[in-house]
């Protein structure tokens, strides 16, 4: 064989070859250009993306034929088990040449893995040229949805434990919170502080524990609880005590706060601190048969809450008669009250001491009653039989009177004697 045919048949080997790739080329450019919709763009509602975010996608789609017209254009948009679909189809009656439609569509995401999701998007229509059918067609476009990652803390479940009831000034609480990563990345380096919400400083509130808690890392999803340990001094006045639960990634600008209030009560505490009477008519403090007197009780609060709806009420010998309560009302920490008691003595009470049981209730700060009592004795002497003076010296004005009228009488009597003899 010699070399020129050799190199003829090289030549059309290579003309084949340039023919077939030239071929295969215009069946792709044929086969894209043969698609009358074309994806013009899209917006995407929210923008980025976020797993969970509800989501609306605008699809604008043009028709390229230049005397092309599409009818009953339907879209339908392919949703996976990552999406919860709203709104995944749209229809439109006409579509002329070179005009855009909007296709809108809704949906959710569910807490899926960031990146990119491809939705496939299935448009059928019936094509017309030039008033001729040509036909329907269907075809799939494909979709790029981009989804973001994120970190986001969130504090739940805040909380003040302490020993009782509520915490009490003298006590130690604890402040207690869930912080939980809600975003799809990693939170690290989390930091969880407690500090006032005013000022700097945690004055009469005193921490046990470090007021800036470094949690290290928090996986999507996971959630870790907090403690912060406070120590409610002796000298702390009862009230609400404002704080605030700061959790932040030092690796990104995710940050959640939530308030705390601690309301700090405090206990009233009643002592009975004095008792005192005062006889009716007499300025002494001795107390005989058949007196009547007035009984003071002072009732002092020397706790740090005031006591409400406080009255004292006495139980005593039948013999000691009068109003055995007395309602003092709200006695604030620091003050005192004062119930007063108008009795009187019967003359039949047994001389000695009289036992007086002194009841004293009130409201404490959770508004259950509280009493406490007292016995105090009343020494009730014998009334002293006293000497009739004043009757004595009456008696005798009425004799001397009498005998002074008997006397005065006598010589009436004799006068009348002696004028009546001479007469005879």
């Amino acid at each position: 064989m010699n070399l020129k045919v050799i190199a003829v048949k090289k030549f059309f080997f290579l003309l084949m070859v340039l023919s077939f790739s030239f071929a295969e080329a215009q069946v792709l450019v044929s086969s894209d250009y043969g698609n009358l919709f074309e994806v013009d763009s899209t917006v995407i509602n929210p923008s980025p993306l976020y797993p969970g975010d509800e989501v609306t996608l605008n699809i604008i789609m043009k028709n390229r034929g230049s005397n092309t017209v599409a009818e009953n254009v339907s879209a339908v948009l392919g949703l996976s088990n990552n999406f919860v679909s709203v709104i995944d189809s749209d229809s439109v009656d006409f579509v002329g040449p070179l005009d855009t439609q909007t296709f809108v569509f809704k949906f959710k995401l569910k807490d899926i893995e960031p990146g990119t999701y491809k939705l496939p998007l299935n448009l059928s229509y019936e094509r017309f040229t030039g008033g001729t059918s040509l036909g329907s067609e269907s075809k799939e476009y494909q979709v790029l949805l981009n989804v973001s990652g994120y970190r986001s803390l969130d504090i739940t479940n805040t909380r003040v434990v302490a020993s009782g009831e509520a915490p009490h000034v003298g006590e130690n609480i604890l402040v207690l919170a869930d912080v939980k990563n809600n975003g799809s990345l990693e939170s690290r380096n989390v930091v969880v502080r407690l500090v006032p919400e005013t000022g700097a400083s945690f004055g009469d509130i005193v921490p046990l524990s470090e007021t800036s808690l470094k949690v290290s890392n928090i996986a999507p999803g996971e959630q870790i609880d907090v403690e912060f340990s406070l120590y409610l001094s002796d000298a702390l006045l009862p009230g609400v005590y404002n704080y605030k639960l700061t959790a932040s990634d030092l690796d990104s600008n995710s940050v959640d706060s939530e308030n705390v209030s601690i309301e700090v009560k405090g206990s009233p505490q009643l002592i009975l601190s004095g008792v005192d009477f005062s006889i009716e008519g007499r300025d002494d403090k001795k107390l005989f048969q058949g007196d009547s007197f007035s009984l003071s009780i002072q009732v002092d609060n020397i706790g740090e809450e005031k006591a409400q709806a406080v009255e004292v009420i006495l139980s005593m010998d039948e013999a000691l008669t009068g109003i055995n309560e007395s309602f003092i009302g709200t006695i604030d920490p620091d003050d005192s009250g004062s119930a007063i008691f108008d009795l009187t003595i019967l003359p039949s009470i047994a001389v000695g001491d009289s036992p007086v049981k002194i009841s004293i209730n009130y409201l404490d700060e959770f508004k259950n009653k509280q009493t406490f009592n007292k016995e105090i004795n009343l020494f009730v002497h014998a009334r002293p039989v006293s000497f009739p003076f004043f009757e004595v010296i009456l008696l005798i004005i009425l004799l001397v009177a009498a005998y002074f009228v008997l006397k005065q009488g006598r010589r009436l009597i004799d006068l009348y004697e002696k004028i009546k003899k001479r007469k005879h």
